[in-house]
């Protein structure tokens, strides 16, 4: 497991220079935080637990090369430093299938592709959101020409808050009342 967070944090540090205000190394960390809180509170083997790990710090390496279709790349780097470390291929292929859980499009059906969604929207549930948001906007600004008002902004954050759901029993139960709370402000800001 060290190996593969050395790798990562070399491989995010290094890239700092692409403006990933959001999605930055940081952000990689507080996702493999999330999955160490999420797993605690489900019911996974240590196999899983360890997929669930190497997948949260390679989910986003893929933003060092690309911004749009992040996750085919993250899970590329993925393939190619686990196979070789020399990784059992089924283990490379639940990562990969982890990793591919966090395109917001997909509908995650495993525990473990739920664990790994709800850790990467864990930001959702934090006191301080409104940092993590505004870092959002920024990087968006940045990277897609995003351009908002303020109130457009606060409009589209709130709908994106109102239409997430969590998918484990932990982030349904324990999450979701931090993430109403953030809403209820940005509602307030509108």
């Amino acid at each position: 497991m060290n190996k593969v967070e050395n790798y990562v944090n070399e491989l995010l540090d290094h890239s700092a220079s692409r403006n990933l205000l959001f999605h930055s190394l940081g952000h990689t960390k507080e996702v493999v935080n999330a999955v160490n809180e999420i797993c605690k509170h489900s019911n996974v083997t240590e196999n899983e637990l360890n997929v669930l790990i190497v997948a949260a710090w390679f989910h986003d390496c893929g933003y060092v090369k690309y911004y749009i279709g992040h996750e085919e790349e993250s899970s590329r780097i993925a393939e190619f430093f686990l196979t070789g470390l020399n990784c059992d291929r089924e283990f490379i292929k639940q990562v990969i299938k982890c990793i591919n859980a966090t395109k917001y499009s997909h509908i995650p059906s495993t525990l473990a592709e739920k664990i790994i969604r709800d850790a990467d929207m864990y930001h959702l549930c934090k006191p301080n959101y409104h940092i993590y948001e505004e870092l959002l906007r920024r990087e968006l600004e940045l990277h897609q020409g995003f351009s908002l008002s303020d109130k457009e902004w606060q409009v589209q954050n709130y709908e994106f808050l109102k239409n997430h759901q969590y998918h484990t029993e932990y982030g349904q139960k324990v999450l979701n009342h931090s993430k109403e709370i953030n809403m209820q402000i940005v509602k307030e800001n509108i």
